[in-house]
């Protein structure tokens, strides 16, 4: 929705934010940024080559947590083939707490955590909402990008991810 967008582009020389849906690209582009900067593309992340050139940095807020279990990988790989060499790469996103972990519905077969959430207007869907761990984290990495850094800031209930060079 371009939260993290704002930020970026206030770091960054140039954005490019991307989102499989239009709609929420439409919200981002509604928003304030700094400078001409940043660039707004759809893009289904699950295939990135469908973006053109190879990037500086990678950077994704609130994302991890909605990638099932058996595409995590296939992610990470597919977005590295996309980075330059030593290209810094983030990833931020919430822990578990015990109020998420009470609008669970159920685990899928994939043992994905599968949480229903429920619009204003009363429709309701079903969205993966998985929480890993450090371990989990740094096994996906394994053979893509070594010497992570892992941290959680408790007072955030947030974890981050990231590597200097990828």
């Amino acid at each position: 929705t371009g939260n993290w967008t704002q930020v970026l582009s206030r770091r960054a020389r140039s954005v490019v934010a991307t989102d499989v849906n239009d709609s929420v690209i439409e919200k981002a582009r509604l928003k304030s940024y700094y400078g001409e900067n940043v660039a707004f593309q759809i893009a289904d992340a699950y295939r990135l080559s469908s973006l053109k050139g190879k990037y500086d940095a990678a950077f994704a807020a609130d994302w991890w947590s909605h990638v099932p279990r058996s595409k995590i990988r296939s992610f990470v790989k597919g977005l590295h083939r996309k980075l330059r060499p030593g290209a810094p790469v983030v990833f931020v996103d919430m822990m578990p707490s015990e109020a998420l972990h009470r609008m669970f519905s159920h685990y899928d077969d994939e043992g994905n955590l599968i949480h229903r959430r429920e619009l204003p207007c009363g429709n309701q869907y079903y969205v993966v909402k998985n929480f890993p761990t450090e371990e989990e984290l740094k096994e996906t990495f394994d053979g893509i990008a070594d010497g992570l850094d892992y941290r959680e800031h408790l007072a955030l209930r947030r974890w981050k991810i990231g590597r200097a060079h990828v």
